[in-house]
């Protein structure tokens, strides 16, 4: 796609990658992330690459993802290494505005920026969060990422022996290469640029977390909850 449009003559080029991005990071979906960006630079120079956290929002595969196994694992949400792992979630809207202002900003051309969120959370952390969100009793479970490999084995496996997907139970996080992701942390890095140097104030993730998962909550929606508080009021009529 960069050959294409350095060909076509187009002016800038956006390209996604993922914040921990490196050759010799743990995961080899990071790895291959690192040879993207390497390759796009080759073919178009000023292209600008942006490195989202992980991403939460409207029905996204971070915090839903944790919700929704809540409802389907009956002794708790599998957490690696005990959910060590550290992320500064970036909200979906946030990105869209990052990227918005690259294509409009003529400096922006050939850098790289870290788009990370203003808080800093380890997985337990972010699933205990989950867990308040939805009024549930918190139901976690500590896996040791060798053990959970192991788990992943079966399933890995079989997908080499058939030329169609096999699903990733419980969630994709949690097959062999997702869970080499959690080794990393997902902060941005000193001196990256960012956020800060496009004018933009990211949102916090605390608050905003009520609006994508009051679906999820123990005894239903609450229709009289005002969006993006924890608490609301329902006002009677007649």
């Amino acid at each position: 796609m960069a050959r294409l449009a350095a060909d076509a003559g187009v002016a800038r080029l956006v390209h996604f990658s993922a914040l921990g991005a490196s050759h010799d990071a743990p995961s080899k979906r990071l790895r291959t992330k690192a040879a993207g960006e390497e390759a796009v630079r080759e073919a178009f120079p000023t292209a600008t690459v942006v490195r989202p956290a992980p991403v939460f929002g409207q029905e996204d595969r971070l915090l839903g993802t944790w919700a929704a196994l809540s409802k389907t694992i009956p002794v708790g949400v599998p957490l690696i290494d005990g959910g060590r792992t550290r992320m500064a979630p970036v909200e979906a809207r946030d990105v869209a505005a990052a990227v918005k202002a690259i294509v409009w900003r003529e400096d922006t051309a050939g850098k790289t920026y870290t788009l990370a969120g203003p808080d800093v959370f380890t997985v337990r952390q972010l699933v205990d969060l989950v867990f308040r969100t939805i009024r549930d009793e918190p139901r976690t479970v500590s896996i040791p990422s060798a053990l959970a490999k192991l788990l992943a084995q079966p399933r890995d496996i079989l997908q080499s022996m058939v030329p169609f997907p096999v699903p990733a139970l419980p969630a994709p996080m949690y097959l062999a290469d997702g869970i080499d992701s959690f080794a990393a942390d997902y902060v941005a890095p000193e001196g990256a640029l960012g956020f800060a140097d496009l004018g933009i104030i990211p949102r916090k993730l605390e608050g905003l977390n009520v609006d994508y998962l009051r679906s999820y909550r123990a005894g239903g929606y609450d229709f009289g909850q005002t969006a993006g508080t924890e608490e609301g009021s329902t006002a009677n009529s007649g």
